[in-house]
C-alpha cells in the first residue's frame, strides 16, 4: 500500500511539474506569419537587411516584461517571396549554447514566405508565452533562386542580445514584433542574463590610422572621392578644405569614397571605428548607411553595410560609425559607398571636413583633430627646360682668294700642309743647334 501511495505521489508531482513547465513557457497555438506592414516594437534603431546563408545561424536572446500572445522576427526574401528559414523558440537556460541544446518550445520551417513578413509563433490567452527570458534561433536558410533570405537587423536594443553562429555581437539586434497579453508594458523588456564573451585583443591606440588620414584640405583630396556611379547626387566639389555634396530628391542618394587609390588600405579588424566631421543642412533627415568593399568582402552588397544617425543639428558634428558589429568587416578596406541619406524628399547641401579611422569608439570621440599634422603640400613638378632649338643649317662662307689658291686639284688645302712642314723643319733645326752647343 505504501509503495502504491508513494508511486501515486510521484505521479502527481510529475504531473504538476509538467503542467508548470508548459505554463511557464506557454503553448503555441499555431505557426504564423504577420503582415510586413506592422511596425517593429521590440528592436533597436535603424535597419539593415542581413542575409542568412546555408549553414549559418542567428540567435536572439530576449526578455519579456509581460506575457505575450505573439513573437516573431522580420525576414526579407529580397522581393521574390521565395526561400525558406527554420525558426526555433527555446526557454533560456544558463547561456545561449545551453538554451539551444534543449528541446524547443516550437519549431517550424517557413517556405516561400512573403517578403519582409514576421516569422514566429502565436499563443492563446489561456496559455500565453510567459514573461521571462527566451531564445529564438534562425537556421537552415535556403533559396534556390539565388536572391537570398535573411532577417532585418537593427542597432542594439536593451531587451535582446544578438548571436552569429553562437558568437555574441554587441552591435546588433533583430527586428522583432511582440504582441503582449493586455496592455503593453511601459518598459516591454525584462532583465537579460549577461553574456560571457571574449572580445579578444582590442586596438587601444588613441590616434587614428596614420595611413588614411582623409582630410578634404589635403592637396590630393580630389582623389578621395569619385563622381562615377553616384546616384541622387548633384554637384560635388571641394572648397575651403571641405567636400560639398549636393543631395537631390531620391531614395538612397549615394557616392563612393576611394581609400586605396591615394591612401593606405585600412586594416578593418584593427580599425573598426570611423569618425566623420560633417555638417548637416537644416531639415535634412538623420538616417544614413555605409556599404564597404574590402579585400575579403566584395561590396557594395547585402550584409556589408552599417546604418547610423546624424545628430539633428546644423552645427558641425562628429559622426561615429561602428563597423565592428558587422561580421564581414575584415581584411583591408578598399573603398566604400556612402548613402549619405536613406531617403531625401528635398535638395540638401552637406559638408564633410574629414574621415578618420580608430581602434575604439572612446579613442574616436576623444581625439583632438587639431593635433593632426598639417597636410603635406604636393610638390610642384620641376618645369622641364625648354629644348634649345637646333640651329638651322646655313651655307658655308665663300672661300677667300688665298684659300682658293692653296687648294690642289683634289680640293685639299696645300697651303696648310706647307705651313705644317715648315714648322716641323724649324723644330728639328732647333734641336740640332742645342746638341752642337752641348758638345762644345
Amino acid at each position: 500500500m505504501k509503495s502504491k501511495l508513494a508511486a501515486a505521489i510521484v505521479l502527481i508531482i510529475a504531473s504538476i511539474m509538467a503542467v508548470t513547465m508548459v505554463s511557464a513557457s506557454g503553448t503555441p497555438k499555431e505557426i504564423i506569419t504577420k503582415d510586413s506592414e506592422l511596425e517593429p516594437n521590440f528592436s533597436g534603431e535603424n535597419n539593415s537587411a542581413y542575409p542568412l546563408n546555408e549553414g549559418e545561424t542567428v540567435g536572439i536572446q530576449f526578455s519579456l516584461a509581460a506575457d505575450a500572445l505573439y513573437v516573431g522576427v522580420g525576414c526579407p526574401s529580397w522581393s521574390n517571396d521565395i526561400g525558406e528559414i527554420t525558426v526555433s523558440l527555446y526557454v533560456f537556460d544558463t547561456d545561449y549554447a545551453t538554451s539551444v541544446s534543449k528541446e524547443p518550445i516550437a519549431k517550424h520551417t517557413f517556405v516561400d514566405y512573403q517578403d519582409n513578413s514576421y516569422l514566429g509563433f502565436e499563443f492563446t490567452d489561456a496559455s500565453p508565452l510567459k514573461a521571462g527570458e527566451y531564445v529564438m534561433e534562425l537556421s537552415e536558410a535556403f533559396d534556390e533562386s539565388g536572391s537570398g533570405v535573411g532577417l532585418w537587423s537593427h542597432k542594439t536594443y536593451p531587451g535582446q542580445y544578438f548571436y552569429e553562429d553562437g558568437v555574441y555581437n554587441k552591435g546588433l539586434s533583430a527586428r522583432m514584433y511582440v504582441e503582449f497579453k493586455g496592455e503593453t508594458p511601459e518598459v516591454p523588456y525584462g532583465n537579460l542574463t549577461p553574456v560571457k564573451s571574449d572580445n579578444g585583443e582590442v586596438n587601444t591606440d588613441p590616434n587614428p590610422f596614420e595611413g588614411a588620414l582623409m582630410r578634404f584640405s589635403d592637396p590630393s583630396a580630389e582623389f578621395y572621392y569619385t563622381e562615377q556611379d553616384k546616384f541622387g547626387i548633384g554637384d560635388m566639389y571641394i572648397e575651403d578644405g571641405k567636400l560639398f555634396v549636393q543631395v537631390m530628391p531620391s531614395h538612397d542618394p549615394q557616392f563612393y569614397i576611394l581609400v586605396s587609390d591615394m591612401l593606405e588600405m585600412v586594416p578593418c579588424e584593427q580599425y573598426p571605428i570611423m569618425r566623420i566631421g560633417l555638417k548637416k543642412p537644416e531639415g535634412a533627415p538623420t538616417g544614413a548607411e555605409i556599404f564597404f568593399n574590402t579585400t575579403e568582402f566584395g561590396g557594395p552588397a547585402a550584409g556589408g553595410s552599417v546604418t547610423f544617425n546624424y545628430q539633428d543639428t546644423t552645427e558641425w558634428q562628429d559622426v561615429i560609425v561602428d563597423f565592428s558589429s558587422n561580421k564581414n568587416w575584415k581584411g583591408d578596406l578598399l573603398s566604400f559607398r556612402f548613402d549619405i541619406l536613406q531617403n531625401s524628399e528635398d535638395e540638401y547641401l552637406f559638408e564633410i571636413a574629414y574621415i578618420l579611422f580608430f581602434g575604439t569608439e572612446e579613442a574616436a570621440r576623444n581625439f583632438d583633430v587639431s593635433t593632426l599634422p598639417e597636410p603635406t603640400p604636393t610638390p610642384e613638378p620641376t618645369p622641364t627646360p625648354e629644348r634649345t632649338p637646333t640651329p638651322e643649317k646655313t651655307d658655308s662662307p665663300a672661300p677667300t682668294a688665298t684659300d682658293e689658291e692653296t687648294k690642289d686639284e683634289d680640293g685639299k688645302n696645300t697651303g696648310l700642309i706647307i705651313a705644317i712642314a715648315c714648322v716641323s723643319v724649324l723644330v728639328i733645326a732647333g734641336a740640332a743647334i742645342m746638341i752642337i752647343v752641348k758638345k762644345k
